[in-house]
């Protein structure tokens, strides 16, 4: 815990807790501002990190945030990784992941996304960067103490990162080869690992046009913390143009999420 060094936060007491669970691969974080003061106060939460995957020898990672347009992905070092940074300044879901581009290991970062109010990934040309995010400003009444908490979930054997379902299950889907054309095969590999063991149904869907021309049904996925579940398909691609593969979640009657990618094909 500390204490607010600035006269208008001179009443403000910021704490937080880390909580590690046996055998679970995720760190589970809170915040709390406490306003020990008589009068009330407005405060928010700046995290900086520099969560960056490093083995043995320096490798490049993939920062990935979800915004308005899509899935946003930088590479760093690399031409879209910005000297300066990239703002998200409205995030459309409860998280943002790194993933080293040689290593496989990454983490995601999951939220309560009612107290969010955006992202930022700061790059040098120097090799280091940042990983950050902002809890919006909340008013804290005497004698009160906003909370909020979020999920550093470690993940690996993985090369990317497209969504994270119902705040616990990456996903994570593959193509093989990278780039198709008409007439040819696509081998298409997705990737499910939640930080806590569960039991799942998992739909395997190929739309175009807005129609399905494909769909497969698993039922009683098992998913294990620390382990990956790994599934894989192949589809003939008939024509150019856009081809989205979805992968459904469904625990009992509750739709827990989907992740999706586009297959440009041409």
């Amino acid at each position: 815990s500390s204490g607010g060094l600035s006269d208008f936060l001179s009443g403000l007491k910021v704490s937080k807790v880390y909580t590690l669970r046996d055998k679970i691969p995720a760190l589970f974080v809170e915040e709390r501002l406490e306003n020990t003061s008589a009068s009330p106060m407005e405060a928010g939460i700046w995290t900086t990190n520099f969560f960056r995957i490093s083995g043995a020898l320096p490798e490049r990672n993939k920062y990935y945030t979800p915004t308005e347009k899509g899935l946003r992905e930088i590479m760093h070092p690399g031409a879209d990784a910005t000297v300066g940074g990239i703002w998200t300044l409205t995030p459309v879901s409860d998280w943002k992941a790194i993933v080293g581009d040689t290593s496989g290991v990454g983490i995601a970062a999951i939220f309560e996304a009612n107290h969010l109010s955006g992202f930022l990934d700061w790059y040098s040309d120097k090799g280091s960067s940042t990983f950050e995010w902002m809890i919006r400003e909340q008013k804290i009444e005497p004698q009160s103490v906003f909370k909020t908490g979020y999920v550093i979930f470690a993940v690996s054997e993985i090369n990317r990162i497209d969504n994270v379902m119902d705040s616990r299950i990456v996903g994570s889907i593959e193509y093989q080869p990278e780039k198709v054309k008409a007439g040819e095969e696509s081998e298409i590999t997705y990737r499910l690992s939640c930080y806590e063991n569960d039991l799942v149904k998992v739909k395997e869907r190929i739309k175009t046009d807005g129609k399905v021309i494909k769909e497969n049904v698993l039922d009683n996925v098992k998913l294990e913390a620390g382990k990956n579940f790994t599934g894989t398909f192949k589809q003939k691609i008939e024509k150019e143009g856009v081809y989205w593969v979805e992968i459904e979640v469904v625990k009992g009657d509750k739709l827990l999420g989907i992740t999706r990618r586009p297959l440009i094909a041409g």
